[in-house]
């Protein structure tokens, strides 16, 4: 990749609203540009009109790459906040992770909505006994962080291959982004 090819990718981003599908490798490529970038300035006389250009392209290329970010991430968590599912081949493998923690942390957000607008209180004996009812058992399908449970417990990271009983809401946002699936037991 070159400077060019991250600059068409912000581009596309600041101008459609719908999320733009990246290359799984974007920001890893981005990190050895940038890297070979700053090796070559270091070797540069700083008085060249060389390092000066260098040193200009490093500067543009991280303020768009900062720009890119944080447009992704608003369109990301807009979109799930309306319960919008984003294809996971259009992000990268780091928004995959971070989308999946996005996502669970929506889900909380409106479980306690629904529980406080029912007058429900999330520390009752009863709410506790319904929520242990609630367990899934799952088989993760890629790496993820820890997690924070619709219980409020931290869950993780896990790898993949490995099996977790989780609260069922979280369990099925992991279902749906592709993360996890059901363990059926006997």
């Amino acid at each position: 990749m070159n400077y060019i090819m991250f600059y068409k990718a912000w581009k596309k981003e600041k101008e459609d609203p719908k999320i733009q599908p990246l290359d799984k490798r974007f920001y890893t490529e981005l990190s050895i540009y940038l890297k070979a970038l700053k090796d070559e300035i270091e070797l540069l006389d700083d008085k060249t009109l060389l390092a000066h250009l260098a040193l200009e392209k490093q500067k543009n290329l991280e303020k768009i790459i900062t720009d890119l970010i944080q447009i992704r991430y608003t369109k990301i968590s807009t979109a799930l906040f309306n319960g919008e599912q984003i294809p996971s081949n259009y992000l990268t493998s780091e928004e995959d992770i971070i989308c999946t923690s996005i996502s669970l942390t929506m889900n909380q957000i409106k479980n306690f909505t629904r529980k406080t607008l029912k007058g429900q209180s999330l520390n009752t004996k009863e709410s506790k006994r319904t929520e242990k009812s609630k367990i899934l058992v799952v088989r993760f399908l890629k790496d993820i962080p820890a997690i924070v449970g619709s219980n409020m417990k931290i869950y993780g990271p896990f790898k993949i291959e490995d099996v977790a009983s989780l609260p069922s809401e979280n369990a099925e946002s992991l279902i749906k982004r592709g993360v996890a699936v059901t363990v059926e037991l006997q």
